[in-house]
């Protein structure tokens, strides 16, 4: 997926994957799982994403097509966008029918940072109207730039920051509540970009 130009409304991904990797479910001993690379000449696409655009230029809608049969696609769900001070404010996510059975919301500082993130779901443990706060997440952020801002256009999340996250901290209501935090650190080059990414496990370089 590129760039979507000014005024264009609609754009699509199409994405091919190995089900039989996906989910122990989908595994035939006639037919074990291919290990060579994926590319376009042994692949076969398995799901289409729909991206729609408002007036504006902005994400409303992300409609999910899977593959039904092995040839047509079958719209399964989608999300829709509900944006404040130019900031999606409000993620949901929808059946097929259109009903919303879980959605997101959340808050931004002054340089359009997302700092805090609730999920709440309306099936099964909340209603529509009384939903079920499941966890709420703090982010906190340095001053530099973020390199993958640039993915926004397939939905804004942490990642796709104006500046690169350092602290995320999740506080979880569902039965085994609990309070999880993970920190990383950044070294920069003389750009403000980071080149590399420290965290518990290891770290991680990034070339231009």
């Amino acid at each position: 997926m590129g760039f979507l130009p000014y005024g264009k409304v609609e754009n699509k991904v199409e994405t091919a994957f190995n089900i039989s990797l996906v989910s122990s479910s989908y595994f035939d001993p006639n037919n074990p799982p291919k290990t060579e690379i994926m590319t376009a000449a042994n692949s076969t696409i398995n799901m289409i994403n729909t991206f729609k655009y408002d007036s504006q230029g902005r994400l409303s809608k992300i409609e999910n097509h899977t593959q039904k049969d092995g040839k047509n696609f079958e719209f399964t769900s989608f999300r829709s966008y509900e944006y404040e001070k130019g900031n999606i404010c409000r993620e949901n996510l929808h059946d097929e029918k259109g009903n919303i059975t879980q959605f997101y919301e959340y808050n931004y500082d002054e340089k359009g940072n997302r700092i805090k993130e609730r999920y709440k779901v309306c099936i099964f443990d909340g209603t529509p109207s009384d939903p079920k706060l499941y966890y709420e997440t703090t982010y906190k952020y340095d001053n530099y730039k973020n390199p993958y801002q640039i993915l926004a256009i397939a939905g804004p999340t942490f990642y796709t920051s104006a500046n690169n996250m350092i602290e995320m901290k999740t506080v979880w209501y569902t039965d085994d509540s609990r309070t999880e935090t993970a920190k990383q650190s950044f070294v920069y080059n003389d750009n403000g970009y980071p080149v590399k990414m420290k965290y518990d496990d290891g770290e991680e370089e990034y070339n231009y």
